[in-house]
């Protein structure tokens, strides 16, 4: 014999009436003889609501009509979907923004605003993109229309419009991450139409192609050598772009929230803004501090050395998220422009930028014998296969080396 399935019914709570003679109206929910009760923040006098649940509620009451059907079908469609009831799993079901009936774009919407609650709003603003993205492929795309068909499609779209597949991967893992939202927490989407995968019938999510991104150790001390004028702004762009190269390949973000705290001894120990919010367990990075990087602090450090002080000027206390990210971004243009500059004038062909400088550490560390494991641990990377991604492909002499093995001398 099956389990025995919960009743809902709309319910007006006449034993408490307002002054006005409007009482509240809540969903009940009936489970083996068990009743609970949930607010629907509607109330009307039982004349109205008698009409509101009627099949003719008329215009004034149309609209408390509709929404009062939406919850309660809400409510049916959680109970369908669970394998056994529980008033604790349906009402954490319940209480989500989610339903049936809503579109891809309004689930990105709850998932941003969860990401700009958490402050994570370089990760919210990734989202926004992606919801926009597909919103123009599909206007009012619903779950039950992201099929590997329409996968493969909008790939195709996002290649013809000339997007990047990293830019296409990275939208597309969004969609995922949401798509599993509403699988696993929401419970509006059964999980056998999850379309993505690595096997048979699955869709695979594009990787960008690995270009060189690193610069050989003899560029960087062109750059190094490379003479600015003393309290200018190229000469600090060209100083903070070294202190990440020196620095295990720390981004701007995380140079930028540095402050005097985070240095013990010879070391400075932090946690990536990228990864604060999104493991269980709390990862520490710590980077040593060489006589390079002490001669940056002490040149365009804040002289304020207290605790609280920002080892850098680019950020100040008492910030929002927003504002940090915005002045944090705007560091990162100044850095980018100057070290292009820069980089032109000593003769180096390849575009330098700030994510240069992390793949520069990366790449001559494991040159010079570096452990792949002690490199992937300073770039607080979650897995080696990522740091291995960062290395492989970025030495190209290297290869036609690897090569020139197999070459035969003509006799």
């Amino acid at each position: 014999m099956g389990s025995v399935k919960a009743n809902v019914a709309i319910y007006l709570d006449k034993s408490h009436p307002k002054k006005s003679n409007e009482c509240a109206i809540y969903l009940r929910i009936t489970h083996k003889r068990t009743r609970k009760y949930y607010p629907t923040n509607k109330s009307l006098t039982e004349l109205q609501f008698q009409k509101a649940i009627s099949n003719k509620p008329g215009k004034l009451l149309q609209g408390i009509s509709d929404d009062l059907q939406r919850l309660k079908i809400k409510a049916v469609d959680i109970i369908d979907k669970m394998q056994g009831f529980s008033f604790d799993t349906f009402q954490k079901k319940f209480d989500n923004n989610y339903s049936a009936n809503d579109t891809i774009a309004t689930i990105f919407e709850t998932h941003i605003k969860k990401l700009k609650e958490s402050d994570r709003i370089g990760t919210a603003i990734s989202y926004l993109n992606a919801k926009v993205s597909l919103d123009a492929f599909k206007p009012g795309c619903m779950f039950s229309d992201v099929t590997i068909s329409f996968l493969e499609s909008y790939e195709k779209s996002m290649l013809e419009k000339g997007r990047s597949k990293t830019t296409i991967g990275m939208y597309l893992r969004n969609l995922r991450t949401v798509f599993n939202e509403a699988i696993h927490e929401a419970g509006v989407v059964s999980a056998d139409r999850y379309p993505f995968g690595k096997g048979k019938g699955k869709y695979k999510i594009p990787k960008g192609g690995n270009v060189k991104k690193a610069l050989p150790l003899d560029e960087i001390e062109l750059i190094y050598n490379y003479k600015t004028k003393v309290g200018s702004v190229r000469h600090e762009a060209k100083l903070l772009w070294l202190f990440s190269f020196w620095a295990s390949g720390i981004n701007i973000a995380d140079l930028a929230r540095l402050k005097y705290s985070n240095i013990h001894g010879d070391s400075i120990h932090f946690v990536r803004k990228k990864t604060e919010n999104t493991t269980n367990e709390t990862i520490t990075i710590v980077v040593s501090i060489t006589a390079n990087m002490k001669e940056i602090i002490d040149e365009i450090g804040n002289k304020s050395k207290s605790a609280d002080s920002y080892i850098f000027k680019i950020l100040k206390s008492g910030l929002d998220a927003t504002r940090e990210r915005a002045l944090v971004l705007q560091q990162i243009g100044v850095i980018n422009a100057n070290i292009k500059l820069i980089a032109k004038a000593v003769g180096i062909t390849q575009n330098v930028t700030t994510y240069v400088a992390r793949h520069s550490y990366a790449t001559n560390s494991e040159k010079k014998g570096v452990p792949i494991q002690n490199i992937s641990e300073n770039l607080g990377h979650s897995s080696l296969q990522i740091t291995m991604d960062y290395i492989k492909g970025a030495d190209p002499e290297k290869k036609m080396q690897n090569a020139n093995l197999l070459s035969i001398n003509k006799k």
